[in-house]
Formats: C-alpha cells, structure tokens, sequence
C-alpha cells in the first residue's frame, strides 16, 4: 500500500513521526486512567463518562480504517494505537458502571458504527469520517458536563486530555500539508472542546467525602 507519508520524504514523514511519538503518549496517558479506575473501584468510575469513552474507542476504529481507505499511515497507526489503550478502560467502566436502558439505545447504533466503517465504500468513507469526528466534538463536550453535574472531578486524570491537545495540533499541520479537508475544519473546533475539558477540571476539585 503506497502510504502518503511514504511516498516522499517531506513535511507529511516529519508529521507522522511526531505523531507517531504524541500517539504513544496518549496511549500511556490512557493507560495510567484505567489503572485509577480499576485501583479505585469505591469511586465507581465516577465523573469518567461512559458514553463518550464508548464513542470514542469505536470512533477510533473508524479512524484506522479511514486512515487504511485513504492511505494515511499516520491515522491509521493512530487509530489502531488509541482503540487498543480504550478496551482497558471501558472494560473497567462496564464493570463499575451499569448501562442504563438511555446508554444503551445510544451505545447500541454506535457498534453498527463499526461494521458500516469496514464495509462502506471508499467514496463514502471521508463524509462518514466527517459526522464521525462531529459526533466526537459532542461526546467530547460531555466530559466538562458530566464533571459539572457531579461538581467535582472524580476519576478523572487530566493528564489524559494533554497529549490530545499536542496530537490535534498536529493532526491539523498534517491536515494542511496532505490537503485533508475532514481535518482541516474538525481539529480547531476539538481543540476548543479539549481545553473546555480542562477548564472545567481545574474549576472543580474533589470534595473531601
């Protein structure tokens, strides 16, 4: 397969090495939130939102194949990176937080997600990859709200949202180096959505119970 980053050496190869470097300090990031999660089991996974940690590892699926439909090597190693750190975590919020009937109507439709992202033709996929990455600005958002309900922070490691802010930076230099149209319009609105996330955060602290 004739990667775009591999074709020739220029701004592209720089890009995806240095994502390459982001994306596995996201996946150890992720990693260590799963770990508080599974060495916290009294807190219930609480303020760490199910359904967009759910939304994202199946987005993330997505993502690979996007990136293997369109021969972007750099999405495709992100993708497939990010999608195995998230089986820890949602495996240890299926076990803290029982589904509810709402999550599941919404969790449902999510995994059919997944068989359209490896059948849908090759045409479709970028418009798929388009209302995917919007979804993801929603579930994203749903992160502060879930940590503003319960007013306080939770579970939840900051630390985990830093190296997503590097990694859409880059996606979006790497989006106007490789013309990427998806990109190009998505990773500003997400990086505004990201330091929403952190905003919030910091605003609440856990209260001593």
């Amino acid at each position: 397969m004739p990667w775009v980053e591999l074709k020739h050496w220029d701004w592209s190869t720089c890009l995806f090495t240095f994502s390459v470097v982001i994306t596995l300090w996201a996946a150890y990031e992720m990693v260590r939130q799963a770990i508080q999660l599974w060495c916290q089991p009294e807190m219930k996974g609480e303020s760490l939102s199910y359904k967009a940690n759910a939304y994202f590892f199946i987005s993330n699926i997505v993502v690979g194949l996007y990136g293997w439909h369109f021969d972007r090597l750099a999405l495709f190693f992100n993708g497939s990176v990010i999608t195995l750190t998230y089986l820890p975590l949602i495996v240890g919020l299926f076990k803290l937080k029982p589904l509810t009937r709402f999550e599941m109507k919404i969790l449902s439709p999510l995994l059919v997600l997944i068989l359209i992202g490896a059948l849908v033709k090759q045409s479709l996929a970028q418009e798929m990859f388009f209302l995917l990455s919007l979804g993801g600005l929603i579930f994203q958002l749903a992160i502060p709200w879930e940590i503003w309900r319960n007013k306080e922070r939770g579970v939840v490691r900051v630390q985990m949202f830093v190296p997503f802010i590097f990694s859409t930076s880059v996606w979006w230099g790497y989006a106007a180096v490789t013309h990427d149209p998806v990109l190009i319009w998505t990773s500003p609105l997400y990086l505004m959505a990201l330091a929403t996330t952190i905003a919030v955060w910091m605003r609440y602290p856990n209260r001593i119970h």
